[in-house]
């Protein structure tokens, strides 16, 4: 991309990635760019390979080939803890929360990666951005709705200071209005917290309102990069999912 005749790089690339699982190819080389401020949805029928590249940028699975970076540094294959020191959030499908832990030990768990003083200040800006979590703070995981989960899971990621979120399904398994709280937060910390965002979501509607731009994989490819309009205006949902 140019502005104003220079250069700007994405903050996250992925070049023609290539990733199996138990030797059954997932993706064929899948590519897409996302700049800093950003939300970018990845849409596609179930088994198009949304979560494998997710989980292929977060370290969590290898790819065969290709090339990741983030923030102009190769991040290709680098394991999830030494990406989380860079920046790089990772929200599972079906987030990581511990029933048996508080939601403050939660917080400290996360935050084992800043140092004590830091822990104190992006605590405050947990509380701001999750007002209900400050009085739930001392609740265990276990008793907390769905929703609460869900926004306990994202608060992980805000207090280890992320650059980019990672998010697989965010709103897997909520009530439809629970589902539009969870993306007006994402909303939020994206624009007061300066937070990239990269997810991969099945409510595309509700995705696509919060998104700035989509791509579509199909068959384990990048079958299209578009504007979140061009997909909800011009009928291009039943292209995407049932051809």
């Amino acid at each position: 991309m140019r502005n104003n005749g220079r250069n700007i790089s994405p903050l996250l690339n992925v070049e023609n990635l290539v990733v199996s699982y138990y030797k059954k190819d997932i993706l064929f080389g899948a590519s897409l760019d996302v700049m800093a401020g950003e939300i970018v949805a990845l849409v596609g029928a179930n088994g198009s390979g949304k979560s494998t590249l997710l989980k292929t940028i977060a370290g969590v699975m290898r790819p065969k080939s290709g090339r990741i970076t983030f923030d102009s540094a190769d991040i290709t294959g680098k394991e999830p803890n030494e990406l989380a020191r860079l920046g790089v959030g990772f929200l599972m499908q079906g987030n990581s929360i511990f029933p048996s832990l508080t939601v403050m030990e939660h917080l400290q768990l996360a935050a084992q990666i800043l140092a004590q003083a830091n822990l104190e200040e992006r605590a405050e800006i947990v509380w701001k951005t999750f007002p209900k979590l400050a009085l739930l703070r001392h609740k265990r995981a276990g008793l907390l709705s769905g929703g609460e989960r869900q926004m306990l899971a994202l608060a992980m990621l805000l207090i280890q200071k992320a650059k980019v979120w990672l998010l697989d399904e965010p709103s897997g398994g909520l009530a439809p209005q629970t589902v539009r709280l969870v993306m007006d937060v994402i909303k939020q910390v994206n624009q007061e917290e300066s937070i990239t965002v990269l997810l991969a979501e099945q409510n595309l509607r509700e995705g696509l309102r919060i998104s700035d731009k989509v791509y579509v994989l199909k068959n384990g490819l990048t079958f299209v990069e578009a504007h979140p309009e061009e997909i909800l205006d011009n009928g291009r949902l039943e292209e995407i999912f049932f051809t």
